[in-house]
Parts: C-alpha cells; structure tokens; sequence
C-alpha cells in the first residue's frame, strides 16, 4: 500500500505547484510575460508570513492575510515600476527582467534572512486519516489538494465567464484592441501580476514546513512552470493535472529510489519529454521571433588587439596579487560568458544551463586529474570536448522548441545535472569538493596561489584567442548562418540553410567554450568546488552576458568584469566586502540596462566609438568598398515544378482540397483567389513548411514530398514571403550573402580560424544589378523604404540560385509605379534568365498583365485556369471575388476588381474582368 500511501502524499505537493503554476498563468494572461521570479518572490512572502507568526508573534491568521496583501502589493509594484517602462520590449527581454527579479529576491532573502534554512511548523491540521487500511495521510495534504481544486474550478470559471477575465486574455494577445474595447492594458496587468503574486506567495506559504524555507525555495517556480508550460499557459485544469502528476511523481521516486537527485530530476525529463514532442521544427507562419540584442560586426583590428593584449600583460606583470586575481577572474569568468556570445547573441538559442555546462567540463577534468592522475593538458582537452555532446544533449530540445519552451526546458535541464551530478556528493568526491592539487601546465607551475601571474596571463591568451575565434566566426559563412536561423528559422530554411546543424553547432560550440572556462574558474585552486556551478549561477551568468552585451565580444569582458572576486568589486573593495552584494545588485542591474540600453553596455560603447570616430551604420562598408565582379546575365538551370492533387488538412479544416498546378521554366504561373482560399498554404506545402495529406510535388519528375524546407531550396525551390522576413540584424549586402553562400559543413570548423571574405554568388551579383541594390547594400534592412525592402527580398531569393521561384504577394505595399516595375522585372527574370515563376498575388492587374497562364483558386480547390483573358472573361472568378454571381452570362458586366479581398496595403488593382474598365 505504499504506492497508494505515497500517491496520495504527493496530491499535497502537487496542489502547491498548482497554485504556483495558477499565478504565472495569471500573470501571462493579463500581461504575456513568462515570470521567471514568481518561486522568489513568493519565497519573500513566506519568509514575511513567518516573521510575522514566529518572530513578531501574530496571529498566524491575521499573518496570512498581511503576507498575501503584501504579496499583492509587491506584484502590482513590479508591473508598474519595471514591466510597464518594458511594455515595448521583446518578450525576451522581459523575461530577462524576471530572471533579475530572481536573483534579487534570492539575494535579498540571503543577506537578510541570514539562516539558510528554517524548519517551520505549518498552521494546518496534523490529524492522520486512513482513506484505506495501511495508507495513513495528513488532514493537511488533503486540506492542499481541495484547495488546489477549488482554486481550479473558481479560476477556470472567472477566466470563461466574467468579463474581466476575458479582457485579461485579450490583453495577452493584443493590447491595442483590447485598449480600444475600452480596457486599461495598464490595470489589467497590474490586477493580474498582484493575483498571481497572491498564489505564489500563499504556495510557498504552505510548501515551507513541508521542503522548509530557505533560498532555495525560489526553485519551486521550475515545476511550477512546467505545470503551467503543459496548457500551454491557458487551461486551469490541466494545469492542475499537471502540476497533481509532478507531485506524485516526485513522491513516489523519493520513496523508492535513493540515489540523490533523482526525486526531482525525473519529473522534469518527463516534462520536456512532453514539451519536445509537442514541438515543433520550424515556427509556425506568422510565429514571429522575439527580438534580440543587437550584435556586432566581427571586425577586428590587429592593432586594437595587440595593444589591449599588451595592456593586460602589462598589467599583470606590474600590478599588485590582488588586481592580478581580479584580472583572472574577469578573464575566466568571460570565457564562460563568450559561450552565450555565440549561443545566444549570434543564434538567439536561449539557454539558462551554460554555467552548469561550464561545471560538468570542470567536473570531467577534475575527476581525469583527481581519480585517474591524468595530466592537466590532457585533462583540459577531454573536459573540453566531453562537455559537447553534454551541451548538444541540452540543445535537443531546442529543435522542436524555442524562446519561452526552449529556457524553461534548458533550466529544468541545468537543474538536473546539478542534482545528478554536480551537488552529489557520491560522484563529486565528497562535500569538500575534489583535490586536484597545484596545477602543473606542459611541465610549468600555473598555480594561482603559487604564481598568480602565470595563471592570469593563461586566462588572459585563453579570453583573446576565443575572443578571436568568435569574431572570426561572426564575419564567415558559419556566423550568417546563424545569424539567420536567429533572425527568422523559416526564412534560412528557405534558402537552404540547415537549421538542425546550425542549432547543434551553436550549442556545441558554446558549450566546448563554456566547458574550458569552467576548467579555467575550477583549476584556480587546489581543491575544485562543483557547487558553484549550480542553477543560480547560470542565470547569473545570462544576465551579466545581457548586461555587458550579450551579442558583443567585448559584452562579455564588461559582464564578466562585475562578477564575484573581478575587477568591479575588488576596486570598490575599499568601502567594504562587495562581492556577497554583487548577485543583489546585478538582478537590479539587468533591469535598468534592458530599459536604458537594451543591446548591452557594448553597445554604448560602439556607439561612442562611433561618435568619436565620425564613423556610421556600425562599422559597414560604403558603396566605394563593394567590389562586384563582372559577370555575364545569370541563367538558372531549368526545371520544371508539377504539384498533382494536392490537399492539406489541418485537423477537420482543409485548406487545400486537389490543387494541381504545372510550372516551367520561363513561365509565370498566377494564382488568385479571395483572402483564405489557400494560396499560402499551397506555397508553404510546396516548399515543405507544411506536410500535405495527399498528393504529389514533384521537380523535374522526382518526387520531393519526402524532403524539408531546406533540402528542397538546396534542390532548385526559392520563395520569398508576404512578410519578407529580412534578416533585420545583417545589411542587405549579408542577406544577399546568406543566400548565395556555399551550404558546407566544414565552415563550421574552417570559419573560427579563417573566415576569408565570401564574395556575392553569380546570381547575387547579377540580382544586384538587375534590382538596382547597389546603392543599399550598406544599409540595414530597417533603414529602407517599404519598397526597396520588397527588392531586397525578392533578390536575396533570387541569390540562392533556385530554378522555381515561389512569390508571395510581391507588390503587397506598393504603389503603382513600384508595380509596374516589378512587374517588368518579374518578366524579364521569367524570359531572360529561365526561371519558372509562381505568383501569388491579389494584384489581378498586375496577375493578368506578366502571367502566361493564371490558375483561381476557391477555398483550396480549383476554380478555372485558363490564360490572362480566359480567367478575366470567367463567370467563376467573379463570382468567387464578389460572392455573388456576376449580373450577366456572358461577363460583359463590367466587375472592377478594386483590390478584392486584398491585403492591407496592396495597391487597388486598374484592371475589370469581363472586358470592359
């Protein structure tokens, strides 16, 4: 019966992660903001709710009520004084800001609340009940579980019915609207982040006598979050569920397993397990990416590298031990933090694991010099390369998810190997750590206790040559890359570029990096301590990186220099000991970098740098400096697309019912039809962002159905999108780039020691000229008009080299004159360069005036296809794009099509079917 006795234990539990998990699905609801801080600042609540009761002498009641009403206040501060000067950042950014909050509350909670942990005494009922012979439980676990239910029941009915609680989802979805509907966005948010801070704060209220309270107690958001993360942050009884499932599982591990960690790792796995498979590959169309800092250009200078370097030897050479340990630290510590330099800054994966990665390469190596009396060279190189798969490990889940999903997974992750492995103290070699001894580096004494310069100057070399590498890569083939799969995934997997590798090489990479810089901080001393490598400790890491500028190489220098034992706090060592204030300060820090400089005090420096030198649009070449090679007209290779009784089904909706379609090389194939009759649809099923449920894509006779996104751009298939989804962190010049650029797999290894200088492809040279780019390639994309950027889109299309080029509404936005040109130029990339062209496009008159054949379209099947006069002349057309039949058989009434369930912004077409305007 200890199943069902331990089952039953673990409802209690589990309804305390509910209502966890309950406040940050109300605090998402009414403000879209994943709050990362809610197990610290319900930590907070606790800690004031038994000072109250234990130490001032309350009544626990009246404690209760004070506590949550400080909860509530507390809640609403943090939407008023930080989320709302946020209200126009990324959602990245202010879940960055929730991380700061964390670490704060945590800070606080260790400087003020000087016990590490207190045991507690709950106010509930101790009475034990037997619901069944031999499962005796508490009256207070059952006391959880019903309120956990009812708390469900009443939420889940507030949320559906009561008008408020509508408003509160729209407001998660579109502030403008809802603000038009009469609601205060503002209030919403302030009334949902005090609600949410309420359940938080009475979670960990409860949870205290059963875990005890302590700091650590802010982890009690990571099975909260993964309650809420499997609703999918919406539905209450799921999420109650869920939360009901993790509790009992971490009970019934903790009963019959005892190898430490285990208890509450397992759960976790499960969670991710669930999050994976219900990914998916690429984002869904009109699934934006949040935005990211900016990065830099990855230019270096040989003699701004050699005098900074000769300044640090210098330094070190001549200053006092304690600056020369300063100076190691900062050095050791920024390595840790170029990982997320390329992690995060060049590839936007958001991992909150990389200081625990940085543990498991100290953990490696320690254990090789301890255990097996290997030499540390060697040592370093078997860390170095065993944290890779580790880091790859980590990275899974960033295939199938991203953004919110992908940090909550890498944090549930880092937590499992810090349970396993890094704070057990069976394979850590004891509580003490593991004794390495003095460190001894190709036959020379590198202690840092014995020769402190020795080991400066080694971290110094180290941050240089990696500081390097990483600029090298960011200006090769490999950094556009990622930088693509950053910016948009659907759009460099439409150019071919592989999004799979590009993700795995990035958290490879970074975590073979962060894993030396682990080695670099764990070798300082005799003895290498595993638990600073803990959960806190990588979140630290990520907001130092955000801090200094997370997409700059010297970003990382200026994080690193404000950490723990660096140059920040041993210069204002003379005010007193600073260092246990740093964590404090940087959660605070975080903040106010994200509301004053976003991309990172890096960025303020380039920015002067910029001022000082005269110099603009960071660092670009001008027109003079672009050397385009003469090349003849470009003709593509010929191939020709046949789509046979195509349908895509989503759910019981079919978008798509028996399309076919034929297009050859030279041609130009329109396909109209009202707004939702399919025609994105078929593009995505063509270039295989969506799978058909039946049908045929075949090129030049071979069936492709079978390949994805980037394998069918690599075998002739190029499309732009109604959104253009530019590149918006590259100028048009590193677009075009990204698009002709060679897809090989060993510029990923070549690209960190030389990156060379890739010149613009045949295609991309010519598409310069033709589009008339030359002027723009300098610029940003977001420093063009609206027109130009639909050029630059089309033609980093067109640099790919494709032989069937798919458009999606290429004169959406423009004016007539842009039309007409573009229509010009459609023409002239069908007859004189070869390509077979598939436009979609509400434009009827720009349709009826390039097109050679035009295929309509009415809800996903197929209406009339006929050349331009026979579609104009259809009875079947106009009655799709009115709704009614036409007033005369034969067309002759005139039916002008003036932008017929057109896009915003498209251009009222001239043209009038039936023959007569």
């Amino acid at each position: 019966m200890d199943v069902l006795r331990f089952t039953l234990l673990g409802l209690g539990a589990g309804g305390l992660y509910a209502l966890g998990a309950q406040g940050i699905i109300l605090v998402y609801r009414g403000s879209g903001v994943l709050n990362f801080a809610q197990g610290a600042l319900g930590m907070v609540v606790a800690y004031v709710f038994y000072d109250m009761r234990d130490v001032w002498g309350w009544d626990w009641r009246l404690s209760l009520v004070a506590a949550l009403a400080i909860a509530a206040v507390m809640g609403a501060l943090v939407h008023l004084a930080i989320m709302r000067p946020l209200r126009r950042a990324s959602l990245l950014s202010r879940m960055i800001a929730t991380l700061g909050l964390l670490l704060f509350f945590r800070e606080l909670a260790l400087r003020h609340w000087t016990s590490s942990v207190r045991v507690v005494a709950s106010n509930l009922p101790r009475d034990v009940v037997r619901p069944l012979p031999d499962t005796p439980i508490g009256v207070d676990r059952i006391i959880l579980f019903v309120a956990a239910v009812v708390s469900t029941g009443l939420l889940s009915w507030f949320y559906s019915r009561n008008r408020f609680g509508l408003a509160s989802t729209a407001v998660a979805e579109n502030q403008e609207a809802t603000a038009a509907l009469g609601w205060s966005p503002d209030r919403i948010a302030a009334a949902n982040w005090a609600a949410g801070a309420v359940f938080g704060g009475a979670a960990a209220i409860f949870l205290a006598p059963i875990s005890s309270l302590g700091p650590e107690m802010s982890l009690f958001v990571v099975p909260a979050l993964a309650a809420a993360l499997v609703s999918r942050f919406s539905s209450f009884w799921l999420t109650l569920a869920s939360a009901l499932g993790i509790g009992v599982a971490e009970s019934l591990m903790a009963r019959y397993v005892s190898e430490p960690g285990w208890a509450k790792s397992v759960p976790f796995m499960l969670i991710i397990v669930v999050l994976v498979s219900r990914g998916s590959s690429l984002p869904a169309r009109g699934e934006s990416a949040s935005r990211l800092p900016r990065v830099g250009t990855g230019e270096l200078s040989r003699w701004v590298i050699a005098g900074a370097f000769g300044a640090g030897v210098l330094a070190i050479m001549t200053l006092s031990v304690g600056w020369v340990d300063a100076l190691a630290s900062t050095f050791a510590f920024g390595v840790v933090l170029l990982s997320l330099t390329v992690l995060t800054g060049y590839s936007g994966q958001l991992s909150l694991a990389q200081y625990t990665i940085a543990g498991m390469g100290a953990f490696i190596a320690g254990r090789l010099v301890a255990a097996a009396g290997m030499r540390f060279e060697f040592a370093i190189v078997i860390g170095v390369v065993g944290a890779i798969p580790i880091g790859v490990l980590v990275g899974l889940p960033a295939l199938r998810t991203r953004g919110v999903n992908l940090a909550v997974a890498t944090l549930g992750l880092a937590l499992v190997l810090e349970r396993l492995i890094l704070t057990n103290p069976q394979r850590t070699g004891g509580a003490g750590g593991t004794a390495v001894g003095d460190l001894r580096l190709f036959g020379i004494e590198m202690g840092s206790l014995q020769h402190p310069e020795r080991y400066a100057l080694l971290t110094l070399v180290s941050f240089v040559a990696i500081g390097v590498m990483i600029s090298n890569l960011r200006r090769g083939r490999s950094g556009r890359r990622l930088l693509a799969v950053r910016a948009n995934e659907r759009a460099a997997a439409s150019l071919g570029i592989d999004v799979f590798a590009a993700k795995l090489y990035a958290f490879g990479l970074a975590s073979g990096i962060a894993a030396f810089g682990g080695i670099l901080i764990a070798f300082r001393f005799p003895r290498v301590v595993y638990t600073r490598f803990g959960v806190f400790d990588s979140i630290y890491a990520t907001v130092q990186a955000v801090i200094g500028g997370i997409g700059f190489v010297v970003g990382a220098l200026l994080g690193a220099a404000g950490s723990p034992g660096a140059l920040i706090p041993f210069a204002f060592g003379s005010i007193g000991d600073i260092d246990q204030w740093v964590r404090l300060f940087a959660g605070l820090g975080v903040i106010v970098v994200l509301v004053q400089a976003p991309d990172g005090l890096a960025r303020l420096n380039v920015e002067f740098k910029d001022r000082v030198l005269g110099r603009l649009r960071r660092n670009a070449p001008t027109r003079d400096e672009y050397v385009l090679p003469d090349v003849d007209r470009h003709v593509v290779r010929p191939a020709t697309l046949e789509v046979s009784d195509l349908t895509v089904r989503f759910g019981g909706v079919v978008p798509v019912d028996g399309f076919s379609l034929r297009v050859e090389p030279g041609q130009i194939v329109g396909l109209i039809g009202p707004n939702g009759a399919g025609k994105t649809t078929i593009i995505d099923a063509i270039t295989g962002f969506v799978r058909p449920a039946a049908g045929t894509i075949a090129l030049d006779g071979q069936p492709i159905n079978s390949l994805g996104p980037g394998p069918r751009a690599r075998a002739g298939i190029g499309r732009s999108f109604q959104s253009l989804e530019l590149f918006g962190d590259m100028t048009i010049y590193d677009n075009l780039r990204a698009g002709s650029d060679r897809r090989d797999h060993l510029a990923y290894l070549t690209d960190l020691v030389h990156p060379g200088r890739s010149p613009l492809g045949p295609a991309a040279v010519a598409a310069v000229r033709e589009f008339d780019l030359l002027d723009d390639l300098h610029r940003m994309p977001g420093e063009l008009p609206f027109g130009r950027r639909r050029l630059a889109a089309i033609a980093r299309a067109v640099a790919s080299e494709p032989s069937i080029l798919l458009l999606d509404e290429p004169a959406a936005g423009l004016d007539a004159h842009e039309t007409a040109e573009l229509g010009a130029l459609l023409r002239r990339l069908a007859t004189e360069w070869g390509f077979g062209i598939l436009l979609v496009e509400h434009d009827v008159g720009l349709v009826l005036e390039v097109c050679d054949r035009v295929v309509a379209i009415d809800f996903g099947r197929p209406l009339a296809e006929g050349t331009p006069a026979e579609i104009a002349a259809s009875e079947a057309v106009v009655a799709a794009y009115l709704g009614t039949p036409p007033t005369h058989a034969g067309g002759v009434e005139a039916v002008a099509l003036a932008g017929p369930a057109g896009s915003a912004g498209s251009a009222p077409s001239d043209v009038v079917i039936g023959g007569v305007e």
